[in-house]
């Protein structure tokens, strides 16, 4: 880069060149890039396995979900089949008793026939027992 400054003796402006940097400050502005360009590869590089180690975790847990969801099932059916075991048998029915059926009374022989639309006759009331006594 080129820098004015003015002459002594006169006052003109003069632009001077510089020779270029020193070795001193050459060996600086290396090391200078030479240390930013390692930093931003190493932050790639810990970019790239952070990507990886995510995408690694995901699919691992998906695989465990699977895995864990065919277990599951597995201890489901196998769960049913020793509740199946161990359940008491189902008790038999009871038989039904059978059905008696009682005849109807005949009427006696000196009742007057049935009529339609009559009432029922009333029984006559026993008397037997205590209230006999």
């Amino acid at each position: 880069m080129i820098e004015p400054h003015r002459h002594d003796e006169t006052g003109a402006v003069v632009f001077e060149v510089p020779e270029g940097p020193t070795p001193e400050e050459s060996a600086v502005r290396a090391a200078a890039a030479a240390a930013r360009t390692e930093a931003d590869a190493e932050v790639e590089i810990a970019r790239i396995e952070a990507d990886t180690a995510i995408r690694l975790a995901e699919l691992e847990r998906t695989s465990l979900a699977d895995e864990e969801r065919i277990e599951l099932e597995a201890l489901r059916e196998e769960v049913a089949a020793l509740r199946g075991l161990a359940a008491p048998p189902e008790p038999e029915p009871a038989p039904e008793p059978p059905v008696v059926t009682v005849p109807e009374p005949e009427p006696p022989a000196d009742a007057p026939p049935p009529v339609e639309g009559s009432p029922e006759p009333k029984e006559p009331k026993r008397k037997a027992g205590l209230g006999m006594w």
